[in-house]
């Protein structure tokens, strides 16, 4: 038993060290995509050709949908990391391993859970809900496409949002990166939350009796006997 709960430990260590890297890879992303985007949130946003090389927003996204998923993945990818530093001191045997803080973590573990699985879904609707829009003029034009932002001939009319100057031209990799990287988080921690849930059951301790100590005290038991 104390063998297949170091396993599983050693397991969950690099599935929240890959999680962790997930969520600050998604907030990267985001951020740089915001920033290139004179500070508006391309999330939900909806644009018109004005021409066929020219576009302007008729809808902007709500700042807060981006600012959301920034703050939730940096919140749970240093959460997660840190935690990852505790199951190292425990592997290592630098820290000894509190069966009762298993619980705490599964439900820490929980609301980082549903925290990226709404920014995740916030990624992949938002973001297909701009592509679908940028790609209305021509359906033959993939999302990847980098239209002029920043033109405004007469033919666009005055029904647009006005804006600050664009610069994004990677806009399409790093948001398709983000979605990547944040359902991949999703999955890591997902299956780290299951490992933990599972040593959680296996350790379960009786009464009066440490089952990280239980193994050890049997052992003592039969050389006496």
């Amino acid at each position: 038993m104390a063998a297949l709960n170091w396993v599983l430990s050693f397991a969950e260590t690099l599935l929240l060290v890959a999680c962790g890297i997930c969520c600050l890879i998604v907030a990267i992303c985001v951020a740089v995509s915001k920033n290139g985007f004179a500070g508006n949130c391309v999330l939900f946003s909806e644009v018109k050709w004005c021409n066929e090389t020219a576009v302007d927003f008729t809808y902007l996204g709500k700042p807060g949908s981006c600012h959301f998923i920034i703050l939730s993945e940096v919140i749970v990818g240093f959460f997660v990391i840190l935690y990852a530093g505790y199951h190292v001191g425990y592997l290592v045997e630098k820290i000894k391993e509190y069966h009762r803080f298993m619980l705490p973590g599964i439900l820490a573990d929980a609301v980082s859970l549903v925290s990226i699985f709404v920014s995740a879904c916030l990624l992949s609707i938002g973001f297909n809900g701009f592509c679908v829009s940028l790609t209305s003029f021509d359906k033959s034009k993939p999302c990847s496409t980098v239209p002029d932002w920043n033109q405004h001939p007469a033919s666009c009319g005055a029904d647009f949002v006005k804006h600050g100057k664009i610069t994004s031209g990677n806009y399409f990799q790093l948001m398709t990166t983000a979605q990547g990287a944040g359902w991949f988080g999703f999955l890591f921690l997902l299956l780290a939350t299951a490992s933990l849930i599972v040593r959680r059951i296996m350790y379960k301790p009786s009464v009066g009796q440490d089952p990280l100590t239980s193994d050890k005290t049997n052992i003592a038991g039969n050389m006496v006997m």
